[in-house]
């Protein structure tokens, strides 16, 4: 694939806001995780104490030592279950940053490689033939991050037009000047004679009451 056409990222890049080690805490499984490399590192394990004190690591370079320092007590299933978490770490840290989910969009449609030269797992190794899992974790949670931004078409409730609050609306000053006006000609208006309420004229004494 042509170079123009590839975005290429280290995992231990802090300084790249969608490398694994970007300093930019999130919270998962309980706890509070300085960067996506120390909960991949700490989730090898099953011991709840060496998760803890990888967790607790002053920087991803010190987690790793950690890590690699107990390499033995990794966990039987590390292998089937490990681009899990880190897709869960990196989309975790997306929704909680929006500056490295935007980073992550910004990248467009181009195919994005980790660049390690000796990790044919989660790079594409030196001579191009690794598995570039981290690139394509990151290209999933990518495409996670389009499809919860997209915008759902509007029902067609709702579009009707809602009546519920016109009660509300202040009247226009057209409909007030002729409510007022109607007022006005209502005050002017003549009591009724007794010729308007058909009664006869000559049984107006019972109606006197002077």
């Amino acid at each position: 694939m042509r170079a123009e056409m590839s975005v290429y990222v280290s995992m231990t890049d802090v300084e790249n806001l969608i490398s694994a080690a970007s300093p930019q805490p999130f919270s998962l499984d309980d706890a509070e995780w300085p960067t996506a490399e120390h909960y991949v590192l700490a989730m090898q394990f099953e011991d709840p104490a060496l998760r803890a004190e990888i967790r607790s690591a002053p920087d991803p370079q010190q987690a790793r030592k950690l890590a690699k320092r107990h390499k033995r007590k990794i966990r039987s299933d590390w292998e089937a279950v490990r681009r899990v978490y880190m897709t869960r770490a990196i989309y975790t840290r997306c929704l909680s940053h929006p500056a490295s989910a935007r980073a992550l969009l910004e990248t467009g449609n181009k195919r994005i490689i980790e660049s390690s030269l000796y990790d044919y797992y989660w790079g594409c190794g030196r001579d191009g033939r690794g598995l570039n899992t981290y690139g394509e974790v990151l290209m999933d949670v990518r495409e996670k991050l389009r499809s919860a931004t997209a915008v759902s078409p509007r029902s067609s409730t709702s579009q009707a037009h809602d009546t519920s609050g016109e009660l509300d609306r202040p009247r226009s000053p057209c409909r007030n000047l002729a409510n007022n006006t109607m007022q006005r000609r209502e005050k002017r208006k003549p009591m009724p004679t007794a010729k308007h309420l058909g009664i006869p004229i000559r049984n107006m004494s019972q109606y006197d009451h002077s």
